[in-house]
């Protein structure tokens, strides 16, 4: 199965209550935990092969890694060294914004059509990958499909759609207490695709997907909020 990151119809409410002008991110603090995580509709899709990444942003094999000295990624702040990278906040619930579309402004990014997903992810390195906070051994990754959608790996399985993509997604979070971060990949953004016979419902996909070209999409921002709370056992 192939499961992918949603914008529910259910929290259309979220939307219209918030202002367009941006500044409604401020209302996007620190979250604590909040309850049980439900699946959602998936569909069929071949499993034959784990994630890769993009060449450009290729790992080094690990003994060339360990051969290296620490270094903060190039993306972090000069003022970031690597402890203070490591000491930077992991886990964050997402929402998009589109500042005067009531349709994709400040709705989270969903696995469950009902609460925040809570991600995982390195700050400033696009190499670390993006992951769901989850207690499931073996964890639950997130890729990108070749043609761009935004997706995640089924508990006990690091399976994915072949030729799908897991880096290079680039974290960045708020650089002081209760402001919000950014997400994104391969150095773009991502945009919002309604989704075929379900009013107000958009699949999330990634621009900088190598095929990407789905029309009829909405392009939006990522916001990044940090999570406190603890994390679900995994997503269905």
């Amino acid at each position: 199965m192939k499961y992918a990151a949603l914008l529910t119809a259910t929290l259309v409410t979220l939307a219209h209550s918030a202002p367009l002008d941006g500044e409604g991110l401020d209302n996007y603090g620190s979250y604590g935990t909040y309850g049980a995580y439900g699946s959602y509709g998936h569909y069929d899709a071949s499993l034959d092969t784990a994630p890769k990444s993009l060449p450009a942003q290729d790992t080094p094999p690990a003994s060339a890694a360990a051969a290296a000295p620490a270094a903060a990624p190039a993306d972090a702040p000069a003022d970031a060294p690597v402890a203070a990278q490591d000491a930077a906040p992991n886990n964050f619930v997402a929402v998009t914004t589109k500042s005067g579309d009531i349709n994709v402004h400040l709705r989270p990014i969903s696995a469950n059509d009902a609460d925040f997903t809570v991600f995982l992810a390195r700050p400033y390195d696009a190499n670390s990958g993006l992951g769901l906070y989850t207690n499931v051994a073996g964890g639950q990754g997130v890729f990108v499909t070749n043609e761009g959608e935004l997706g995640y790996t089924q508990a006990h399985s690091g399976s994915s759609p072949s030729g799908s993509i897991n880096m290079p997604f680039q974290y960045t979070p708020g650089t002081e207490p209760g402001t919000t971060g950014t997400l994104t990949f391969n150095s773009n953004s991502f945009v919002a695709c309604p989704v075929d016979d379900q009013a107000g419902v958009y699949q999330i996909y990634a621009s900088g997907a190598p095929n990407f070209s789905k029309p009829d999409c909405i392009g939006v921002g990522v916001a990044t909020s940090t999570y406190t709370g603890t994390p679900a056992y995994q997503y269905n």
